[in-house]
């Protein structure tokens, strides 16, 4: 089975899940918003580390579909440049989309799958990613400001030329504010993969974002 097979499935699962459990009155509300990173690559295939940097740009999309679930989209895309000889420039491309089932106010569990390219003179890299975690948030100044902490494991990082990954994580911690419909938040994300080892010993790649998003609520209350 492809590594977008298996992301399929198991997001079809956990949304099944989520949902079979409970059930709300339908409160349909969308946010849109645009997003700019400061972004940094890593990687250490045994030979050295490359690193690169830049900005990327996109857009996301949220849809509440329930009182209890969420529906995420985003784009994302940009160049990352390295000053280190050797390491040729690359874009990146990435389409993500992520589902939030809370049984609280303040926690979610998340399930979300991720395609994502990596393009350079050399040769263009596919990935797939399954991420499975936790959203937990704490609320200040009476709700309109949001302490956010992100944690997930993503079981499956299938990467043409390399295959699956022995495993991965990722982690953002950041801020959140609302006025009225319009919010705005600030967050540091970090990715990190590791494959088994090969000529060079293990491979380890990261991918580390500064994200800051503006959104305005374009449907609902």
């Amino acid at each position: 089975m492809s590594g977008t097979a298996r992301v399929v499935i198991a997001v079809a699962a956990w949304l099944a899940i989520g949902g079979a459990g409970r059930r709300g009155a339908a409160q349909v509300s969308a946010t849109a918003g645009a997003l700019v990173a400061p972004t940094e690559h890593r990687l250490d295939a045994g030979f050295g580390l490359e690193r690169s940097f830049g900005l990327t740009f996109g857009a996301e999309g949220t849809v509440r579909v329930r009182s209890w679930l969420d529906a995420d989209l985003h784009l994302q895309g940009g160049t990352l440049s390295s000053d280190d000889a050797g390491v040729v420039d690359r874009d990146l491309a990435e389409l993500g989309a992520q589902a939030r089932v809370r049984p609280v106010a303040w926690l979610a569990f998340t399930a979300g799958a991720t395609r994502r390219t990596y393009s350079s003179v050399i040769a263009r890299q596919r990935w797939t990613v399954l991420s499975v975690g936790a959203e937990m948030r704490l609320l200040f100044s009476g709700g309109a400001t949001s302490g956010i902490l992100r944690v997930a494991a993503l079981p499956v990082v299938d990467v043409d030329g390399l295959g699956d990954a022995d495993g991965g994580f990722s982690v953002a911690a950041g801020m959140e504010y609302r006025r009225d419909r319009l919010e705005a938040a600030l967050w540091y994300s970090l990715e990190r993969y590791e494959w088994p080892a090969g000529v060079g010993g293990r491979r380890l790649e990261q991918l580390a974002a500064l994200t800051f998003v503006l959104r305005a609520r374009v449907l609902g209350g």
